[in-house]
């Protein structure tokens, strides 16, 4: 089993979360997959894994740690072109890990 890393916070809440923009985090939470990336939910927010692609069949629904600079973007949000056509897309201001690993396997 792989140790957290030493300079990682932990994120229990959401009301965590703009404090700790920008800062490396510690998050345990349910495992699911988006199409975007492997997500964890955590007791009252979720974040997107950006480098991991999705948790394996034994993996998900089951509570996974992870680590990463946590970061809240609008870079895969749903866009409209000139048509009014909607682009596939989240809905914005989603929170992401980047340099996301699991810490628990």
């Amino acid at each position: 089993m792989n140790e957290p890393m030493e300079d990682a916070r932990k994120l229990e809440r959401a009301d965590q979360i703009e404090a700790n923009l920008g800062a490396r985090v510690e998050v345990t939470g349910k495992a699911e997959n988006a199409k975007l990336a492997a997500m964890v939910f955590a007791s009252d927010f979720s974040v997107y894994c950006l480098d991991i692609a999705g948790w394996d069949e034994d993996v998900r629904g089951k509570n996974v740690t992870v680590t990463g600079k946590l970061e809240r973007t609008e870079q895969f949000q749903a866009r409209v072109d000139e048509h009014g056509a909607i682009s596939q897309g989240t809905q914005g201001s989603d929170l992401v890990l980047r340099g996301c690993r699991r810490v628990d396997d």
